[in-house]
């Protein structure tokens, strides 16, 4: 048998349906699984959405999962092995008791994670964005908590980017903010924000969000500094959509990635488009939308892309996959 056959055999074996950058992992309890909350899990319990892993990042080659009901993250090399799994609860903490029947017990839910990085762009540390008690939590990679920061502001928190020069912007779908940090945990900030997603870039951590214009009828890319300043803006050249979401700014390639719904409203799909800072159309293509998922696309080094799949109604059947998204379509105006 050719040599060149005899690998490619030993290689579907051994790493089974598991392509290179596609991830699979089971719903359940326990080690290497993710928790959830449904109807199948707890009969007559009236959440009004599904609870499952509501974020996922990428770096370090790794993808990093948060197992948002269980309270800890599931590191997943790009082979779809897992390498590590940390809780980001004190070891102390004492599960309450039930208050009710089918009470999930929660202690904390995990809306998103993002990373402190080393000299060398390595994950020195994790934030974990809880919006069950309302709590930024700091834990290194094996899971020792190393800070918390409550605040009496906080009232839902949503998505949580560290920035470059250490700044840490934490949005808050309740109190419409986006409140920011310094190294040093103090609050130096907080600006209006539209539940539009943000991205933070460049080693000056600017802030950047999307705001609609009533005057225009367009959306509008307004980048700031860490005092509110206004740096740039940007109006955008869309199509009439609904619930736009920002995920990041590229400045090298000057371009950002976004996401919304059509005009003729959510059909279990999303439009995801790449567009340039001169406020036109690079790329666009549609997605299946996850359900539930608070970070569901993500990025590595810019250049590839991955998206969450996920349906929590039906879990514990079905698996949590990332797998790698590409455009359908290139505009090559500029």
């Amino acid at each position: 048998m050719n040599k060149s056959l005899i690998l490619a055999l030993f290689f579907s074996v051994t790493l089974g349906s598991i392509s290179f950058g596609q991830i699979s992992l089971a719903y359940g309890e326990g080690s290497e699984k993710l928790a959830f909350i449904n109807e199948n899990r707890f009969p007559g319990l009236e959440e009004p959405v599904p609870y499952g892993p509501l974020s996922f990042r990428i770096s370090d080659n790794h993808f990093w999962v948060a197992d948002s009901v269980a309270g800890k993250i599931i590191k997943v090399d790009f082979k779809g092995k897992i390498v590590r799994e940390f809780g980001a609860l004190s070891t102390a903490a004492k599960k309450p008791k039930p208050a009710f029947k089918n009470d999930p017990c929660l202690q904390i839910l995990i809306e998103d994670i993002a990373f402190e990085k080393g000299p060398y762009g390595s994950v020195k540390s994790v934030w974990v964005s809880d919006s069950f008690e309302n709590k930024l939590i700091k834990i290194d990679t094996t899971g020792k908590i190393l800070k918390e920061i409550k605040h009496p502001a906080f009232i839902q928190l949503s998505r949580i980017e560290i920035g470059q020069g250490g700044h840490i912007f934490v949005a808050d779908k309740g109190a419409q903010k986006i409140f920011i940090f310094d190294h040093k945990y103090s609050l130096i900030g907080a600006v209006h924000w539209e539940w539009s997603g943000f991205a933070v870039s460049g080693a000056d951590d600017k802030l950047h969000r999307v705001f609609f214009t009533e005057e225009s009828g367009k959306l509008t890319l307004v980048t700031t500094d860490t005092k509110n300043i206004v740096l740039r803006e940007i109006e955008l050249e869309l199509p009439i959509h609904l619930n736009p979401e920002l995920w990041w700014v590229d400045e090298f390639n000057e371009d950002f990635v976004l996401t919304y719904t059509p005009k003729t409203g959510f059909a279990g799909k999303f439009v995801v488009v790449k567009i340039g800072f001169n406020g036109k159309v690079k790329q666009q293509s549609e997605m299946d939308a996850p359900i539930a998922m608070n970070r569901y696309i993500e990025h590595s080094d810019f250049e590839k892309l991955w998206i969450g799949k996920a349906n929590f109604n039906e879990a514990p059947e079905g698996k949590f996959e990332i797998v790698p998204f590409k455009f359908s379509a290139t505009n090559n105006r500029r």
